[in-house]
């Protein structure tokens, strides 16, 4: 996940610049529509994704890897089944509102909580193990605590308390970018820290986390490019970003259960 992160933040910077530079300097003009702040996210995006495979960092055996273990896992895959149903239930139409999955206050969104926190204590209980190096387990440690801490979120939001302020001081779109734009590359990094422990000891587990940063990044583009225009998402869009809130969860509890069921499994080398 390192190296795919290397590419993004190689090429986002150069499409930032270079696109308003060819504009301004062949067109006479820097384009500020929707359209190209759609395209400064989708472009560098597409671009890391279609390099990674090429380089064969993303490859079909790492895809299917995680899917192949659950299958062999009777406790994770008897979890994965069960989410995927409530999963169907929250978008089945025709369902009680208060089920839905893009309500914000809802039997969806009490799951995702409870969720996080479950994924929280795994982490947490697997850095007291003596598996790992002291650095190891306290970044599993910091880890663990900060996924309990999101899941709280869901019950008591705390998050959007703190980003009052920042809505205050600047509009809407330079508020949330201000605040949840470090929170989200900080969240990544984290991701790219977990999937690295998990992988030492179960590459399922590691290629797992690559699933939660792909919905993470998935999920956080839409949010990021509707708020450009309005501040809550329109169907299907709102379900579309939830589900990927919701899937990024299952990878990482998934990933964790995946370490847990399978810990008398011993160690390869510290990535």
């Amino acid at each position: 996940m390192r190296r795919i992160l290397a590419f993004w933040l190689i090429l986002f910077p150069i499409n930032l610049v270079v696109c308003p530079a060819i504009d301004y300097l062949l067109f006479n003009h820097v384009d500020i529509r929707y359209e190209a702040l759609v395209l400064f996210f989708v472009i560098p995006l597409a671009q890391t994704v279609a390099l990674a495979a090429g380089l064969g960092i993303v490859t079909w055996g790492s895809v299917i890897l995680p899917l192949r273990t659950i299958g062999r896992s009777p406790a994770v895959g008897l979890f994965v089944l069960l989410d995927a149903v409530v999963l169907s239930v929250t978008l089945m139409p025709g369902m009680p509102e208060s089920i839905s999955l893009s309500l914000p206050d809802g039997f969806a969104s009490w799951y995702m909580g409870i969720k996080a926190l479950a994924g929280g204590m795994l982490v947490v209980a697997a850095s007291l193990s003596g598996r790992w190096t002291d650095w190891n387990r306290r970044w599993l440690l910091l880890i663990g605590v900060l996924l309990c801490a999101h899941g709280l979120d869901y019950f008591t939001p705390w998050l959007a308390l703190l980003s009052r302020p920042f809505i205050a001081r600047w509009s809407l779109l330079y508020g949330w970018l201000l605040f949840y734009g470090p929170l989200f590359v900080l969240v990544v990094l984290l991701l790219a820290r977990l999937e690295a422990i998990w992988h030492s000891h179960s590459r399922a587990a590691g290629f797992t986390v690559r699933y939660a940063a792909a919905f993470a990044v998935i999920g956080a583009t839409m949010v990021s490019l509707n708020v450009y225009n309005r501040p809550f998402l329109l169907e299907p869009w709102a379900s579309v970003a939830k589900g990927c809130a919701y899937l990024t969860l299952t990878a990482l509890l998934a990933a964790s259960l995946i370490v847990v069921v399978d810990r008398n499994r011993p160690l390869t080398a510290e990535v």
